[in-house]
């Protein structure tokens, strides 16, 4: 934005990089040596760039667990973003956590949706070349892994009851106080 380009020049001057995660001192921790995770690396920068700064500085294993854990759950949203008919929307949504965790899985069921293009014009190759995302999860630690694969299945079983419960409620129950009788 506009408004942020004073900031974004005060950090470029006065900000000194911590971590370089193309440095090979740091492909241990980083993952930059394989190309799974290069591919990782360049989704943050495709939908969230100050987002993707953040995480780059992180220290150690942790920049690596959280950018992968920033696709999984970009990944979740961007399903729940596109307008998919509640009957593959849904099931999607619920078994998430399941897809993210199943080698060579990949979403390409979008279509090409005027309104989805203009939405997820960053985010949609991320569920077609989802393949690297899942590689590099089931590489992580199993501690981190379950921790990421769990939050997922409780924030999607959310969406999914969320998304159920408006689509299928009634019209005129759309409030929770639509019972009361009004007193004359």
């Amino acid at each position: 934005h506009p408004l942020e380009f004073r900031t974004l020049l005060q950090y470029r001057i006065y900000h000194d990089q911590k971590r370089n995660i193309t440095a090979p001192r740091e492909h241990a921790t980083s993952g930059w040596d394989r190309a799974s995770m290069r591919r990782c690396w360049e989704f943050p920068d495709m939908t969230s760039r100050s987002f993707s700064i953040v995480i780059k500085e992180l220290e150690g294993d942790l920049a690596r667990v959280v950018c992968l854990f920033y696709l999984v759950l970009r990944g979740l949203n961007t399903i729940e973003d596109i307008t998919l008919p509640p009957a593959l929307k849904l099931p999607l949504l619920r078994d998430f956590h399941v897809h993210t965790a199943t080698p060579g899985w990949a979403f390409t069921g979008s279509g090409s949706n005027e309104a989805d293009a203009l939405l997820l014009f960053d985010y949609s190759p991320l569920l077609v070349q989802y393949a690297p995302v899942i590689e590099e999860l089931l590489r992580l630690p199993e501690r981190y892994r379950d921790a990421i694969v769990g939050i997922t299945s409780k924030i999607n079983a959310s969406m999914t009851d969320f998304i159920h419960s408006n689509y299928y409620r009634p019209h005129n129950s759309y409030t929770r106080h639509s019972k009361i009788k009004l007193v004359r």
